[in-house]
């Protein structure tokens, strides 16, 4: 029995030390630093080239190495670092600054910038696979950026802009993990004394940046804050340079079809007030090929300026024989329009050049704000104003890069009607509300002191019969207002719309017409004086009641 009893005391005995053991191990193995190593081959995936991190977040881009220079393609240049860079039809990488383009062809081992020329001993460009990559020390001359390049493995760090960031030292040995915990793997090891950038923490574990460019977490015990040091980089700073008007602009279009519609000037003019800008609709595109048709007449000009009116030529590309993509996607053919158009510029004696592209499809849109950049370049040289008119951005459109104009163009209009269009479902033209989300979201792309709004001289008569489709035209503020009242319709005050609203039978069909009229435009005016923006732009000059224009005048005043 005794011996029995022994027996049992030893089988506790050793399962309590084996219990302890295995707690033991398991605490220590709970609270113990990994030893495993991050294989750099499959994080960073370098069998496809460089990694590449920006602003210190793992892309899933890559860069090449070629003499001794890194690389990155155009479309992720155009996309990360700097949408400027351009690639031309022919394959030609160009970039606009405010007077010049620089181009560079692939292979070219120089470029030319200010009339000089910098040899570089190494391909700005070149072509692989189909893709254009540029060389990203190029890049860096033309794009608020910072990079550094890390081997072991090849890694590119790109930074946008400069600013300042946090220094810590090490105050005891330890390793920089993949992820914030103690069996995350390995990615570098630091000694004490060491330098890391900080890049952020939460409780136990600090996100940090070695020296050599290892991006990952620390114990924060291990850190002793020490300096914030102030980044910054070395860049061509670009100053497009703007012509303001020093008072709000009131620009009136004037629609003219055939040269003899430039005689009706006067006649509309006389009723005016606060104009500052008349833009006759005088070129057309014509051809592939840079031509335009023109009804421009000297006469025309001198009258508007002895009138102390600017004029601002109209350009349109409403020809839909007219291939906007060749156009615009060839240099030579884009350079041949503008030069076509500063060209009549001088002949007549403009103020400036009026776009107005609204044919432009999506993939159109990159070869159009090229257009648009190397267009301004001239105007600028030449001190000629550049507006360009947009449809409202509540309808999309985001290939016109309408923030792009606003940096390189002087004007930028929003033409805020056709909210209801001509084949489309009835409606206002240009309802107060339409107005409103119209300046505002031009406003979160363009300075409020570039942005001209464009308010409509006229309203659509919608026409509906049981059993037809619906059909509208267009009618000026006085004619539409007529019809109202010759046929007896009931006219409401609409507060949504912000404007009158009247119906009426006529042989079997329902006329209906949102009212433009002096209250309606007022109300616009009163919005655009609120979010401050840079002026009034008039479709168009002829179709207005001429009781709004002490109303726009009060306004400019």
């Amino acid at each position: 029995m005794e011996n029995s009893r022994k027996m049992v005391f030893v089988g506790i005995a050793v399962t309590a030390v084996l219990v302890l053991g295995i707690v033991g191990w398991l605490l220590i193995s709970h609270f113990s630093y990994g030893k495993e190593w991050a294989d750099y081959d499959e994080l960073y995936r370098t069998d496809r080239g460089a990694a590449v991190f920006l602003d210190d977040a793992l892309t899933a881009d890559y860069a090449v190495i070629r003499n001794d220079q890194v690389y990155l393609t155009v479309d992720v240049v155009k996309d990360r670092l700097n949408d400027r860079f351009y690639v031309s039809d022919e394959g030609v990488l160009m970039y606009t600054l405010p007077e010049e383009t620089v181009e560079t062809a692939p292979e070219q081992r120089q470029y030319t910038l200010g009339g000089e020329t910098t040899v570089t001993g190494w391909p700005v460009c070149f072509t692989r696979d189909g893709y254009l990559y540029v060389a990203v020390e190029y890049v860096a001359k033309f794009t608020d950026m910072r990079y550094s390049f890390y081997e072991a493995p090849d890694r590119l760090m790109l930074y946008r802009g400069s600013g300042s960031e946090q220094m810590a030292q090490v105050t005891d040995e330890a390793q920089v993990r993949y992820l914030a915990g103690r069996k995350s793997l390995i990615l570098a090891e630091v000694s004490e004394g060491d330098e890391v950038y900080v890049l952020g923490s939460a409780d136990d574990w600090t996100k940090v940046r070695t020296t050599d460019g290892f991006i990952g977490y620390m114990p924060t015990k291990a850190l002793e804050l020490t300096h914030t040091l102030a980044l910054e980089n070395s860049f061509l700073e670009q100053e497009y340079t703007s012509i303001s008007l020093e008072a709000p602009v009131c620009l009136v279009w004037h629609q003219v079809f055939v040269q003899e519609a430039n005689q009706y000037l006067t006649e509309y003019l006389d009723v005016t007030e606060g104009v500052t800008v008349i833009s006759p609709t005088w070129f057309a595109l014509s051809d592939e090929e840079g031509g335009f048709t023109s009804l421009a007449e000297q006469w025309y000009v001198d009258e508007a300026h002895a009138r102390g009116l600017e004029v601002w030529a109209l350009i349109n590309d409403f020809d839909t024989e007219v291939d906007k993509y060749e156009l615009l996607s060839r240099t030579s053919s884009r350079r041949t329009l503008i030069s076509n158009l500063m060209a009549a510029a001088a002949e007549y004696e403009l103020d400036g050049i009026n776009i107005d592209f609204e044919k432009i499809d999506q993939d159109t849109g990159e070869h159009f704000i090229q257009f648009i950049r190397e267009l301004s370049a001239e105007c600028r040289k030449a001190g000629l104003v550049l507006s360009i008119d947009n449809y409202s951005l509540i309808g999309g459109r985001t290939w016109y890069h309408v923030e792009e104009q606003g940096i390189v163009a002087d004007y930028v209009i929003m033409m805020g009607y056709d909210e209801h269009w001509s084949g489309g479902e009835p409606g206002s033209t240009a309802s107060i509300g339409f107005t409103e989300e119209t300046i505002d979201l031009a406003l979160e792309k363009v300075p409020a002191q570039k942005l001209i709004h464009g308010i409509p001289f006229y309203t659509r008569v919608w026409g509906a019969k049981a059993g037809t489709s619906v059909s509208s035209t267009a009618a000026g503020m006085l004619a539409a207002k007529e019809q109202l009242v010759e046929n007896g319709a009931d006219v409401k005050w609409l507060d949504e719309e912000g404007q009158y609203f009247g119906q009426y039978l006529l042989d079997g069909i329902m006329y209906s017409i949102w009212l433009e009229d002096v209250t309606s435009l007022e109300l616009k005016l009163q919005a655009m004086e609120k979010a401050g923006v840079g002026g009034v732009a008039c479709w168009k000059l002829g179709l207005e009641d001429p009781a709004v224009w002490p109303v726009i005048s009060d306004y400019l005043n």
